[in-house]
């Protein structure tokens, strides 16, 4: 077993080894999550059973992050430099893609954008997500 310092050591290096394809898959499904979740409540108050389309999506949505949670727990291991800081950045982009988001199409009873322009927008807040995870997929190990 390697000392915590020789484990502290690789993972400052550009390319530490030991890093978790499996924690950049979680990652991954957890961004697809908030582009579902985005998408559906941009749009789901234009239709019939929009409110409760709605509240299952958020049901699910809630699922989906203690099970993506509890498999981080288990697939963490050291992280490529800047990790943290890319993490971080990319979680900003969803916030305020739905505080806006919310503010034009959510809020008001109506809004005539196509539900393509929506379910872009809220695909686009989610990609840098993605990206950080299939980083770790790309530069990981099994």
């Amino acid at each position: 077993m390697k000392s915590f310092t020789h484990t502290a050591h690789l993972a400052q290096s550009g390319n530490p080894r030991n890093i978790s394809q499996a924690e950049g898959w979680l990652l991954v499904v957890q961004s697809m999550g908030i582009a579902v979740l985005l998408a559906v409540s941009f749009q789901s108050h234009l239709w019939e059973w929009g409110g409760i389309i709605r509240m299952l999506a958020q049901i699910v949505f809630i699922i989906l992050i203690i099970l993506v949670s509890r498999g981080l727990a288990k697939t963490r291991r050291v992280h490529p430099r800047g990790f943290k800081w890319r993490l971080t950045c990319a979680g900003i982009l969803p916030v305020v893609v739905a505080v806006i988001g919310g503010w034009f199409w959510t809020a008001p009873t109506f809004h005539d954008t196509s539900w393509i322009i929506t379910t872009a927008v809220a695909v686009g807040a989610s990609l840098p997500g993605a990206l950080v995870g299939l980083e770790l997929v790309v530069r990981g190990n099994k």
